[in-house]
């Protein structure tokens, strides 16, 4: 729901390829948040996002999964994501593997 209504950002996001967003997806975490942090693995097709310190609530693991969710449907790329590591759950971090064709 987030990455939908982002006004005119959201428009913009749609004519951009996921590999690019979740490039610069640290740099704007970072700029967002005064917590945490984000880092992104690319390979050709799938992804691996890891979160510092951002799961202090459990809403915030279903929070960040609908956000990678939606970063694929606004972006009109068919895939998946999945969370692989909860730090709530005593990970060191929380991951998600996100997977396209």
């Amino acid at each position: 729901m987030t990455v939908k209504n982002l006004g005119l950002l959201s428009y913009i996001v749609a004519f951009s390829d996921v590999k690019s967003l979740l490039r610069k997806a640290p740099q704007n975490y970072a700029e967002a948040f005064s917590y945490g942090k984000m880092e992104v693995s690319l390979e050709d097709k799938r992804a691996v996002v890891r979160m510092f310190d951002t799961a202090e609530h459990e809403c915030s693991c279903r929070t960040w999964l609908g956000a990678f969710k939606g970063i694929l449907e606004r972006t009109h790329t068919r895939g998946t994501v999945k969370e692989t590591q909860c730090q709530r759950k005593g990970a060191p971090h929380c991951e998600y593997l996100m997977e396209w064709e």
